[in-house]
């Protein structure tokens, strides 16, 4: 559905069966990029429609399940020209790129790891992802850093959970939904540094324990 931003005007977009969830606006307004899937035991794949309803389209229809077996949480990059997604290959879910017609699959980030939530620096350049410390479980989830054009990660090890990174619009700092003890506790918000130094914690609730 697309809504006004005062809650008038809402107007559903699609109306396939199964579900579609996970969208976002392309950086020029002009598209939105979607997860979809017919059922829940089908393929999710990504999916991209134009604001009035039109242009319905698969960007992963032509891929085969050998390929990729799970496509999510997409990201646009800073000019609209790629996008970045998490895919599954033979058991490793891990940061994709491809072009936004859909052209041009490439796996960006080959070592072994579970990832999720990639999203571009606002220069195009780096984009940072999640991933669970298996070598240390303490540190929980980290933040991975990789380069676009070289596609090494650099984790960001820090103790407990820091997860769904997004940047500021200056690509001086992260936020990112954190607990201090890993898998511990309610998540509160963090800001921090590309280069994991100053982790401030932003909320602090007391109603949430």
């Amino acid at each position: 559905y697309i809504v006004n931003r005062n809650g008038m005007g809402m107007r559903q977009l699609t109306s396939a069966a199964g579900y579609e969830h996970q969208p976002t606006w392309s950086p020029d307004g002009l598209r939105i990029l979607f997860r979809a899937a017919a059922t829940n035991t089908t393929r999710p794949d990504l999916w991209m429609i134009n604001p009035d309803g039109s242009g319905l389209r698969n960007l992963s229809g032509h891929l085969s399940t050998q390929q990729l077996s799970d496509l999510r949480d997409p990201a646009w990059s800073p000019d609209g020209s790629q996008i970045a997604f998490i895919g599954a290959a033979k058991g490793q879910h891990h940061v994709w790129l491809m072009n936004s017609d859909g052209t041009n699959l490439r796996q960006l980030v080959q070592d072994v790891g579970f990832d999720s939530s990639p999203t571009w620096s606002p220069d195009g350049q780096v984009i940072a992802f999640t991933r669970w410390n298996t070598a240390d479980p303490t540190y929980g989830e980290d933040v991975m850093i990789v380069p676009v054009a070289t596609g090494v990660a650099h984790r960001l090890a820090l103790l407990g959970d820091q997860r769904t990174p997004q940047w500021s619009p200056d690509g001086h700092y992260l936020v990112v939904m954190g607990t201090a003890v890993a898998a511990t506790g309610v998540g509160n918000i963090y800001t921090m540094r590309p280069d994991g130094t100053g982790l401030r914690l932003r909320t602090v609730n007391p109603a949430w324990g």
